[in-house]
């Protein structure tokens, strides 16, 4: 491949919401993540509800976008603002088994984290993801993307009805904008 991948990302639609239950039901992405089961009914429904919110720098939110790899919708980023008080948002991510290893995953946190810690546009100051820890391949994604680790969180989350271990990482304003 030549060149960088260029993703672009658009805010997620309900009619993504079949092909997004696709990618939930892929075993690598139901392997490490713990999602809960849904419908497309109840996917499209929580898609409509995103989608209406507007990107808001005053309110505590959620935002998912899909990522497309030549117009071709390829998986999904998701950014929650937990704390506007505390300014801090968390990421997550999946990209389709058919679309992996090309650094879309990272191009596309590479536009949300733009768009999220930019002070003109969501004004947020520190990104967080956890990861699985035995999911090698995103945990490059994240440090490819800038994200620092910064620990190791012992029986985090409950995958498959068993407790798992995550790495935590997270991304600066001023990682990103040197100048702030």
């Amino acid at each position: 491949m030549s060149g960088s991948p260029s993703p672009i990302i658009r805010r997620a639609e309900p009619e993504d919401a079949a092909i997004i239950l696709r990618w939930r039901l892929e075993p690598s992405t139901s392997h490490f993540q713990p999602l809960r089961p849904r419908t497309v009914d109840e996917l499209r429904t929580r898609l409509q509800q995103r989608r209406s919110e507007p990107l808001d720098t005053t309110l505590d939110s959620e935002v998912q976008w899909t990522i497309l790899d030549n117009g071709i919708p390829a998986g999904w980023v998701r950014l929650e603002v937990t704390s506007r008080e505390h300014r801090v948002g968390s990421v997550g991510y999946t990209v389709a088994t058919a679309h992996r290893g090309r650094g879309l995953a990272t191009a596309a946190l590479h536009e949300v984290a733009r768009l999220a810690l930019d002070p003109h546009g969501l004004d947020l100051w520190r990104l967080e993801a956890n990861v699985a820890s035995a999911n090698l391949a995103s945990r490059r994604v994240l440090a490819k993307a800038g994200f620092v680790h910064e620990g190791h969180a012992r029986g985090l989350v409950v995958i498959a009805g068993a407790r798992v271990d995550h790495e935590r990482y997270a991304l600066l304003r001023s990682d990103l904008f040197s100048h702030d």
